[in-house]
């Protein structure tokens, strides 16, 4: 039989299955680092964890921001259940969280940016987090860096000193979002134990291994064959730096 929490996690896969991450995100004026995050700290087997407390908030706030009724979430999905809210976009209209217009004239994108510092110290608080930012950037040069899946692109801040000197705090990263597994070497943004990390990846063998490019830290090794454990948020595209001379 399921735990309470792992049917949290269900019922908002479900939601996420039926609406795609994109638009749920955008409803609940969120992000959708953060509701896989919710997913991952429902499933985990540490109840008390404070990310697994932050989730189950942020599922009683779902219900009130969708007009579900309240206990949605602890029923058991039902073997065929279907999902219809009047709450959310209809699923052939083309809404997204991390790129929307909105301006009058064509010429410019907007893009949502995670502050991972805030995010990570646990200073920001129920649903609509005050850690994401707005950032309008030119539409020619995001299609022209970026490609034309504009939609799959999120933007985080890099927090401490990790990836130095490759990356420094306050660099901000265009993140594909569409990348869930690793395809091949790069540097990608990860969750574990509900932190976010920005970390190289690299195959060398039979191995994957996860590199601090500061020599200071440690890295770590995993076999290919076990690659599922690393729970990988998306791939680094670009980065932005503002560096001091």
């Amino acid at each position: 039989m399921k735990t309470i929490q792992e049917t949290y996690a269900e019922r908002l896969e479900m939601l996420v299955q039926r609406y795609g991450q994109t638009k749920l995100a955008e409803v609940i004026n969120s992000h959708a680092i953060l509701i896989q995050d919710w997913i991952n700290s429902l499933k985990s087997e540490d109840e008390t964890k404070t990310s697994c407390t932050r989730a189950i908030e942020a599922v009683r706030q779902i219900e009130k921001l969708l007009g579900l009724e309240r206990g949605w979430f602890d029923q058991p999905v039902k073997e065929g259940e279907f999902i219809k809210l009047s709450n959310l976009p209809k699923s052939d209209e083309t809404i997204t969280y991390q790129v929307k217009q909105s301006h009058n004239s064509s010429d410019l994108v907007q893009f949502r940016l995670l502050d991972i510092e805030k995010y990570t110290c646990d200073t920001a608080s129920g649903i609509n987090h005050n850690s994401i930012k707005r950032v309008d950037i030119d539409r020619g040069w995001a299609i022209t860096h970026l490609g034309l899946d504009l939609d799959d692109i999120a933007l985080v801040t890099v927090y401490g000193d990790n990836m130095f000197p490759t990356l420094v705090e306050n660099d901000v990263l265009f993140v594909d979002m569409s990348v869930k597994d690793y395809i091949n070497d790069g540097v990608y943004l990860l969750s574990e134990a509900s932190v976010i990390k920005v970390r190289r990846l690299q195959m060398i063998f039979s191995d994957i291994h996860i590199i601090n490019d500061n020599d200071k830290y440690s890295n770590q090794k995993i076999s290919i064959k076990e690659k599922d454990k690393i729970n990988i948020l998306g791939k680094i595209k670009r980065v932005w730096s503002l560096r001091r001379f």
